[in-house]
């Protein structure tokens, strides 16, 4: 490409060759960040997860077998 001597053209010279590619690279590389951040929070809410422990009558339980057995 070809620009007149001028300062226009220099100018937009030198934004075609940087700014645009660099924006779009940051602009990917957001995502990839918040895509790493998403997966990291993720991981470590199933790590730090409890189950519910429920209490269960065993003597309860016991019988109502007796009662499906007999």
């Amino acid at each position: 490409m070809r620009f007149a001597n001028s300062a226009k053209g220099l100018t937009f010279a030198f934004l075609l060759t940087t700014q645009v590619m660099a924006v779009t690279r940051l602009k990917r590389k957001s995502r990839k960040d918040r895509s790493k951040s998403n997966v990291r929070k993720i991981t470590l809410k199933n790590q730090n997860f409890k189950p519910v422990i429920r209490r269960v009558d065993i003597e309860k339980v016991k019988e109502e077998f007796k009662a499906k057995a007999g």
